[in-house]
């Protein structure tokens, strides 16, 4: 599927305007501020900034929605391959992070770009994961208080 996307861009009392529509009825504006910013704003009564991009590469939202493809419930598979926590603490002896997670190294040879969505599910992994050591860490303390009260 194609999708066109028309965007108009207008010049109203030195702000840059952009809108979807012909009309600038509900425009954003795009402006300076001055300061080295880059400021995006609904319209230009309000003032109310819902986007900022700072020239040190610094980013202010309100929000930010990002588009994940695979999220990892699948952690709770049945046959997901969970490791031994002492494969897990060979591997962090060996390797300096955790499995699946990108290392220092890796981010400085990308040289300093993460993808957003591929680490916020990595992470939600790794937490997951967490939750089902605990779980089993349970298991074997209530199994060893079982056996100790016998």
């Amino acid at each position: 599927m194609i999708r066109l996307l028309f965007v108009f861009l207008f010049l109203i009392e030195g702000a840059l305007m952009l809108s979807s529509q012909a009309n600038i009825s509900a425009p954003f504006v795009i402006s300076g501020s001055g300061d080295d910013r880059l400021i995006v704003t609904k319209d230009s009564v309000s003032k109310v900034v819902g986007f900022q991009v700072m020239g040190d590469g610094r980013i202010f939202a309100r929000e930010i929605e990002i588009t994940i493809k695979d999220f990892p419930d699948y952690v709770f598979d049945k046959n997901y391959p969970l490791i031994s926590l002492d494969s897990l603490q060979n591997y962090i002896q060996v390797n300096h992070h955790l499995p699946n997670i990108i290392s220092a190294k890796e981010l400085e040879q990308n040289q300093q770009v993460l993808n957003l969505g591929k680490q916020l599910t990595s992470q939600l992994a790794k937490i997951e994961e967490l939750t089902l050591y605990i779980l089993q860490l349970e298991n074997r303390i209530k199994e060893l208080e079982k056996n100790s009260s016998k």
